[in-house]
This record gives C-alpha cells, structure tokens and sequence, in this order.
C-alpha cells in the first residue's frame, strides 16, 4: 500500500500525518481499511492524491512552522524586554525597586 501512494508522490510522513500517526508500526487494521478507501476514491476519480495527502501536509507542516516562528519570535521579545528591564532597574533607585 505504501508503494502504491509512494508512485502518487505521496511520501511516508504525508501517510502518517493523513493518519495522524508517529509511525508505520502504529498503522493498524482500521487505517489499513481508510486507506484502501481513499485508494479506490482517487482510482474511481472522486479524489486525487493531492487533495488527500499532499495538501493538507504542506498546510499542516506551514502551520507548525508559523506557530514554531510565533514562539521563537515571543521569546526574542521577552529576552528583549527583560533586557530592557534589567537596564531600567539599573538605573533605579535602590529604594524603588
């Protein structure tokens, strides 16, 4: 079955992913079925391979990589401010801070 979608341009990660699985050995019986379904959907034309597989991986994988940059972008600010902060209690009074 892997070879199958493999011959579409559907890779391993975008079969797991569709699955929503960490690996091959976590495929079970159930998928293998879902799987079968979505074989005779793009042979009988009411799907494609990318419409299944390839889209919503680039979709998914765009999202975690926004939501990864928003992070990485939040803690550059925090190190920012904190900075900033350390600065301004610097030059503060003792008796304010």
């Amino acid at each position: 079955m892997v070879r199958y979608y493999a011959s579409l341009g559907v890779t391993e990660p975008m079969l797991l992913s569709y699955l929503d699985v960490a690996s091959i050995e976590d495929i079970n019986l159930d998928m293998v079925a879902e799987l079968r379904g979505a074989k005779n959907a793009i042979k009988e034309g009411q799907a494609t391979a990318k419409e299944l597989f390839v889209d919503p991986y680039r979709e998914k994988t765009k999202a975690e990589g926004a939501k990864k940059q928003a992070g990485t972008n939040a803690d550059k600010a925090r190190a920012a401010l904190a900075k900033q902060n350390e600065g301004s209690q610097a030059d503060m009074p003792e008796t304010l801070m």
